[in-house]
């Protein structure tokens, strides 16, 4: 999997630990009880990798430090993992706000709503399946 500096300082920083699980029911999880973040090791290191950020997302929301999470990746070769975990995010915040399910949402409208086209439908479905197992 590939960690590099920037990541290890923030795990560092926040004093999060990871372990690795090979019968983890989902690709990651963020404990914040324990603060930890178990990962997959049945997974590809690319999805992992992935999956890591978006829990360290969610470790940095919760330690209020989401600034911290943007430092990580601002010019960094994750660039795309980024904007995956945008779409994480965005995805959850449309449904919670308009008091959706995930097959009931609009993602094409969703998708314009925020400025990008269509061709982004592939990255929203791929975060419902991930968030949502849809």
């Amino acid at each position: 999997m590939y960690i590099n500096q920037k990541i290890k300082d923030l795990l560092s920083e926040l004093d999060i630990s990871i372990s690795y699980d090979p019968n983890l029911d989902d690709d990651g999880r963020y404990i914040s009880e324990f603060n930890f973040i178990a990962l997959n090791s049945a997974i590809s290191e690319e999805r992992q990798t992935i999956a890591l950020l978006h829990e360290l997302g969610h470790a940095c929301e919760h330690h209020n430090c989401l600034d911290s999470f943007d430092r990580l990746l601002n010019g960094s070769k994750l660039e795309r993992v980024a904007n995956i975990f945008f779409f994480f995010y965005t995805v959850a915040q449309y449904l919670s706000t308009n008091d959706l399910e995930p097959e009931q949402a609009n993602y094409v409208a969703l998708l314009a709503n925020i400025g990008l086209d269509d061709s982004y439908l592939p990255v929203i479905q791929m975060s419902l399946k991930r968030q949502y197992h849809a």
